[in-house]
């Protein structure tokens, strides 16, 4: 699907297909957390790497390296993040360096944060498209608009995507995120329909 994005596809997108009721839905990247909807989490940064004031960055684009693209970045606090990416480290992480850091102890200082951009810097999303950031938060209802929880996850371990949902009676639910359990998702009134497998797996108190 890269007509949707070219270089600026995020990997933290859900695409919902019309298929058979118990396909798994495709989910496009891992969990991603948000700071506000305004703004769509696209990389964080790790630990330094060697003495020079580089570190290591964790890109969530589905083009790692085109998180180099952008001059709009932000942290978590909203300030201007500029960087150059130098290569890639073992694993997943690039290497990048940033503007005015220069040695191992100022690098070490930005482990931890996140990087941003504006939500209206990425192109709009096709039909039955959305961003982790979206439907976390969301309200969990059954057919009949009775609440059944919060979504407060997204992830995917291979097996396909879950939904983590802190349920109102503290328990925390894991579903399947397909047609048959989320046959509704409304972003104007904040709800998400599910129904819930008669057997779930709760976590917790």
């Amino acid at each position: 699907r890269v007509q949707r994005q070219d270089l600026m596809r995020v990997r933290n997108k859900i695409t919902q297909k019309k298929s058979l009721p118990s396909q798994q839905l495709q989910i496009m990247a891992k969990k991603i957390r948000m700071s506000n909807t305004e703004r769509i989490l696209v990389a964080s940064i790790g630990g330094a790497h060697g003495l020079k004031g580089q570190v290591k960055v964790k890109s969530y684009m589905t083009e790692p390296m085109d998180i180099g693209n952008f001059n709009n970045i932000e942290d978590d606090l909203g300030k201007k993040m500029s960087f150059s990416l130098i290569g890639k480290s073992t694993g997943s992480a690039l290497i990048a360096e940033f503007d005015g850091i220069t040695d191992r102890n100022n690098a070490e200082r930005l482990q931890g944060k996140n990087l941003y951009l504006p939500r209206n810097a990425l192109p709009k999303l096709s039909q039955n498209e959305w961003y982790h950031a979206d439907l976390i938060g969301l309200n969990g209802i059954d057919a009949e608009g009775k609440y059944i929880g919060k979504i407060i996850s997204i992830s995917d371990y291979g097996a396909g995507t879950i939904l983590e949902i802190e349920a109102s009676d503290g328990s925390n639910i894991s579903i399947a995120f397909t047609q048959d359990a989320v046959p509704n998702i409304d972003l104007d009134t904040g709800n998400m329909t599910l129904v819930l497998p008669k057997e779930t797996e709760a976590v917790g108190n």
